[in-house]
């Protein structure tokens, strides 16, 4: 995500929507980053959800006594890092362009 640049930067001289960016990235197969990104995002995914499933493996054993604001913070971080890099469109699966 950090490494791609915001969709209003692709063609600044051109008034188009993200929508519009998205189709025209499709149609010439082009990518919205110009690094190799696929394992650090899919490994990003992966650890996200081995320390959430870790998580809710503590919070089965200890209960009431898990929920601590270092616990709380922890599965917020993961959460948010599964949703951060998780394609929640087609946009996004084939461009790379996060809108």
């Amino acid at each position: 995500m950090l490494q791609t640049q915001p969709p209003y930067m692709f063609y600044p001289e051109e008034n188009m929507t993200t929508v519009e960016i998205c189709e025209l990235l499709r149609n010439t197969s082009t990518k919205a980053y110009s690094y190799h990104i696929a394992v650090p995002k899919y490994g990003v995914l992966f650890l996200s959800i081995v320390c959430l499933l870790l998580e809710i493996f503590q919070f089965v054993r200890a209960r009431l006594r898990y929920i601590t604001l270092g616990n709380l913070l922890e599965v917020t971080i993961y959460s948010l890092a599964l949703c951060t890099t998780s394609d929640t469109d087609w946009c996004m699966y084939e461009t790379g362009l996060r809108a």
